[in-house]
């Protein structure tokens, strides 16, 4: 028998070709490596320069900071990152900052949604162009 795995986003993967008895239950640590970071870094930069109206530009602070808390610590907590990512990128899009700055936004975007893997599908859905 041959397994084809592609790419694989979890915090523990258990590809077993027999049977699997786990004892003592898993535990698994998301790491937040520096790509992520730097992709953060580079919406905070961006944010000011979006052409936002007042109250958007006030909700889209808001849900970035979420995000940002989401991956610090000792234990990232993805869904709620996700979560956060997913409000900003719809308040963007809604106010048209996404399409006018896509060439600064959609990259970090990207990263984030590759490193929250299956939770970062519906961020993807929401850049244009991809």
């Amino acid at each position: 028998m041959t397994f084809n795995i592609g790419q694989q986003y979890a915090g523990i993967i258990n590809n077993t070709a027999g049977n699997q008895h786990i004892e003592d239950g898993q535990q698994a640590t998301v790491v937040v490596g520096p790509e992520v970071l730097a992709a953060l870094t580079r919406l905070r930069s961006a944010l000011p320069a979006l052409p936002l109206p007042a109250d958007a530009a006030r909700e889209a602070e808001q849900q970035l900071r979420e995000a940002e808390a989401a991956t610090q610590g000792p234990h990232a907590d993805q869904p709620r990152a996700a979560s956060a990512l997913e409000r900003l990128t719809g308040i963007l899009a809604r106010s048209g900052a996404l399409a006018a700055a896509a060439g600064t936004l959609v990259e970090p975007l990207r990263t984030l949604s590759q490193w929250l893997g299956p939770l970062g599908q519906n961020l993807l859905r929401m850049i244009p162009g991809l």
